[in-house]
């Protein structure tokens, strides 16, 4: 593997058309020119957005048991901006050094991930008042935190819908209690969670076939979810975002949240259970940060089972996760910047 490291900081500068930008940069943990990885310990700026903050490749891939770390983001460009990603090795670490493996760069359609050219997004803002909304706008940066195919295999980069996103599958994040549960460490900065629906089974025709609940964080976010109500129809693809803050609790660096599909009495629907096809997971920049503290040395993480939602009707509730075979994005590229460079 080939890399581009310094001691001393180095950018790296592009002209692209003005629209949002979905960015990935890549990074490969592993001993090079004989410098000691450990020593790997830099910042990465992405235009004015701090997304690294004295990382650390090591600490990060023993956590994760990866070698290969992706950092994934989006960000708006503005007519005539000239975009700017800004290598920084850390000064609070003696002989400290940075590195880049690859770095990528697509236009993405407006409103895919969260704005419209227009303005700003409103989402249900969960954990706040009832009827609260989240703004989110333009000038906010989104980073991938988690992309789970709900009830199905791991999808390969190669495997994706023309994006060369990775899809996890859901079996560390899915909890067996009285509903289904997908617990998804994060931290502080609010957070934007994407649900991905598909309502493909052939019994399922009209509104009201198939009724259920959803919790995010413990509160309720939908209490009469209708895939066929949403999409007016099936075989519609249909996304429902959600923003969550998670506020700090002792001195944890990252919390779990709990999105959890409940299942809705037999007397309020044909079909008694649920249905989630994807969960995608972004963490929003908070006053220009997405950097986040280094794992601790030589921990591995693990999930705790959030408390339960409710207790209406809980004799009623099992776990009941369906998909499609992968989960479908209208995400088109229109351009992309793949570097690799040589040492």
């Amino acid at each position: 593997m080939v890399a581009r490291l310094s001691r001393f900081q180095f950018s790296y500068t592009f002209n692209l058309t003005p629209c949002q930008k979905f960015i990935r940069l890549h990074f490969y943990e592993t001993s090079y020119q004989n410098l000691d990885r450990s020593k790997a310990f830099f910042s990465v700026k992405v235009g004015s957005f701090t997304l690294l903050s004295n990382f650390s490749t090591s600490l990060a891939s023993n956590f994760s048991d990866q070698e290969i770390i992706l950092k994934e983001l989006c960000v708006d460009v503005q007519e005539n901006q000239i975009l700017n990603i800004t290598f920084t090795p850390s000064q609070d670490y003696r002989d400290s050094y940075a590195f880049i493996n690859g770095i990528e760069i697509v236009s993405m359609l407006l409103n895919l991930y969260y704005t419209t050219a227009t303005g700003d997004t409103d989402y249900p803002f969960m954990g706040q008042t009832a009827g609260s909304l989240y703004s989110l706008s333009n000038s906010n940066a989104l980073e991938t935190v988690h992309r789970v195919n709900v009830g199905r295999n791991f999808i390969s980069a190669r495997e994706d819908t023309g994006m060369y996103r990775t899809w996890s599958d859901d079996i560390s994040y899915l909890t067996e209690a009285i509903s289904a549960l997908f617990l998804l460490t994060l931290l502080f900065n609010p957070v934007l969670a994407g649900l991905h629906f598909c309502e493909f089974q052939q019994e399922i025709t009209v509104i009201g076939n198939r009724i259920f609940e959803i919790y995010i964080a413990n509160q309720m976010a939908e209490k009469g979810a209708d895939v066929i109500g949403w999409g007016d129809g099936s075989g519609v693809l249909v996304y429902m975002d959600y923003a969550v803050t998670m506020g700090s609790k002792s001195n944890q660096k990252k919390q779990n949240l709990s999105i959890a599909l409940c299942p809705t009495p037999t007397y309020m629907t044909n079909y008694s259970d649920a249905i989630l096809n994807g969960v995608e997971i972004f963490k929003v920049d908070s006053s220009g940060s997405l950097a986040e503290p280094n794992p601790n040395p030589w921990t591995n993480p693990t999930m705790v089972a959030p408390p339960t939602p409710g207790n209406n009707h809980s004799n009623n509730r099992k776990i009941l996760i369906v998909v499609v075979a992968g989960v479908v994005s209208s995400f088109i590229a229109v351009s992309v910047v793949l570097l690799f460079i040589r040492r």
